[in-house]
């Protein structure tokens, strides 16, 4: 694999339901390649049972870190592939707000499980995990359904997310987390209300998601 400074995110525009195929494809014939499927980690009752579960966030998308000199149209197999996804002059690598949005996936390896947070008498403190990471954009809480809607940005499009978190005791955090770094959101008042931003700030009710993804190019 090549120094991470000859490196950049690219972005695939594919058949919804063949993302893993797709990026497993790409791999296999550009093993210089690596790829990742957006994934959420979410609650989902199956049987009376509460179960948790991966869902792919993204439908249709995929993301990949590859050589700066790689021509992905003519290198990547074609199989469920629709096209390359390009900004600007018809450059596929990734810049700004999109190149940081791969990177943050690519954090993950693409999987964003659950964040961790502890309660600290009507605050919600989130201490680690991909939550942690969007301080700043979290605009709503749901305690009940313990997890925070987040705005992300992406190919000039806004994403409104939720990503889930779980509660532990403080003491059992994998990290010391102080008051002055966790990202502390309000839970006072309306059972499930809380506020967003990270910081403490205007109140905001977690009501239903208004859910949004990147046009299909």
């Amino acid at each position: 694999m090549p120094e991470r400074e000859e490196m950049a995110y690219g972005c695939v525009f594919c058949l919804t339901g063949k993302e893993q195929s797709v990026a497993e494809g790409i791999m296999q014939v550009c093993p210089e390649v690596k790829t990742v499927v957006a994934k959420v980690e979410k609650y989902k009752t199956v049987h009376g049972k509460k179960l948790r579960v991966m869902e792919i966030f993204l439908p249709g998308y995929l993301f990949f870190l590859a050589p700066k000199d790689l021509n992905p149209l003519s290198s990547f197999p074609r199989d469920g592939l629709i096209r390359i996804l390009t900004e600007e002059d018809h450059e596929w690598r990734l810049s700004g707000e999109n190149a940081r949005f791969a990177h943050w996936l690519f954090q993950y390896d693409g999987c964003l499980s659950f964040s961790q947070a502890y309660k600290l008498d009507d605050w919600i403190h989130i201490a680690s995990g991909p939550l942690k990471d969007m301080e700043g954009r979290i605009t709503k809480i749901d305690k009940r359904g313990l997890s925070g809607q987040v705005k992300l940005e992406f190919g000039g499009k806004t994403l409104m997310t939720w990503l889930s978190f779980e509660l532990v005791e403080k003491g059992t955090l994998h990290a010391v987390t102080s008051s002055r770094t966790a990202s502390a959101v309000q839970t006072a008042g309306h059972p499930d209300c809380g506020t967003g931003s990270g910081v403490a700030g205007g109140r905001v009710c977690a009501g239903a998601s208004s859910g949004g993804q990147p046009e299909k190019a």
